[in-house]
């Protein structure tokens, strides 16, 4: 039974004790919505806010859970291939039932949500008021349900898999097609490698001007550069980057990426292009919601922490996804990995 197996059961806990906890936050946040209005320091509000206090501590455990799921998913998916026939790395796990690809796809959504209320909480504890209480516990209204999505997708995903059939191999899917329509992806291939090569400098750029000037248009603008980028920083890795580790221009399965024989390159090269796209787009969330006059106050800092980060994180992405491209160029002068 696949529920005993160990990172099967880590990421059924992980996202039971996260849909838990925000479950409570939605609890709570329903109430502070519901008083929050209320302008005089009575009793009740008072009650409201220490509850909102607490809530917002186990909000904070549950989103980096929710955001640690992701790599959880990731994991499990590759330790159980060895199990799995014919499943060479995640793919095949992941493929194996109808639950598997809407699990990864909820789940990236909840913890990419997860990673931007993160986002708040941090600037929250920097504000001197009250002013995001009402945001937070909006957020966390939405959330819940996210969350239980994600954790009903990956439980049905997990408990559902069959060890006893014959998955279906990344190479006989995503590499044949890749195959028998080279002209179709070469246009992809070239739009997300270049547009990824001259997107993510302008969004390290935008990111170290919103650094220097903390001004909301300017964080607002950063993240919005970052999400516009991040398809094509993903498409690159898979289209790429892929191709050049392995140096096979039709293997353009990402969850190779994570296994040994490739260096494990996929988790820090994906794990910098998810930590830079949370943190830009929790600097631009940010930006919109801090209108009072305490997180205006306390926003200019945490912008400058944020962008930061951003940057360090898209320049990283940058220097992992180049090394593979570059060793083949080094050690192939003049080839071409496609031709």
């Amino acid at each position: 039974m696949t529920l005993l197996e160990p990172w099967v059961m880590i990421r059924v806990l992980s996202g039971a004790v996260a849909t838990l906890l925000f479950g409570y936050g939605a609890i709570v946040g329903a109430r502070v919505l519901k008083y929050a209005h209320l302008s005089s320091a009575t009793e009740g509000r008072l009650l409201v806010e220490r509850h909102f206090e607490l809530a917002a501590t186990l909000v904070r455990i549950a989103a980096a859970l929710q955001v640690f799921s992701t790599l959880l998913s990731i994991v499990a998916a590759d330790r159980l291939s060895g199990s799995l026939r014919g499943a060479m790395c995640g793919y095949g796990v992941v493929a194996q039932n109808r639950w598997g690809w809407p699990s990864i796809a909820v789940g990236l959504t909840a913890s990419l949500a997860a990673g931007v209320v993160l986002q708040l909480l941090a600037l929250d504890r920097r504000v001197r008021g009250l002013d995001l209480m009402r945001s937070i516990s909006l957020a966390c209204i939405v959330l819940a349900p996210l969350a239980a999505l994600d954790w009903g997708f990956s439980f049905t995903w997990l408990t559902r898999l069959d060890l006893s059939v014959v998955a279906s191999c990344c190479s006989t899917t995503l590499d044949s097609a890749r195959r028998e329509g080279a002209l179709f992806w070469q246009g992809p291939r070239v739009t997300a490698a270049w547009g990824a090569a001259a997107g993510i400098p302008i969004a390290i750029a935008a990111a170290l001007v919103a650094r220097r000037r903390p001004a909301r248009a300017l964080v607002a603008l950063s993240g919005m550069a970052t999400l516009a980028i991040l398809p094509l920083a993903v498409g690159a890795a898979m289209l790429e980057v892929a191709p050049h580790v392995y140096q096979v221009p039709d293997h353009l399965c990402p969850f190779c990426l994570f296994k040994a024989d490739a260096y494990f390159i996929g988790y820090p090269l994906f794990g910098a292009i998810f930590f830079a796209t949370i943190w830009g787009l929790g600097g631009a969330v940010a930006a919109g919601l801090s209108t009072g006059p305490h997180a205006r106050d306390a926003f200019p800092s945490f912008a400058q922490s944020r962008m930061s980060r951003q940057a360090l994180a898209w320049t990283f992405a940058l220097v992992v996804g180049a090394a593979p491209v570059a060793l083949f160029a080094a050690t192939s002068p003049g080839a071409s990995l496609f031709r």
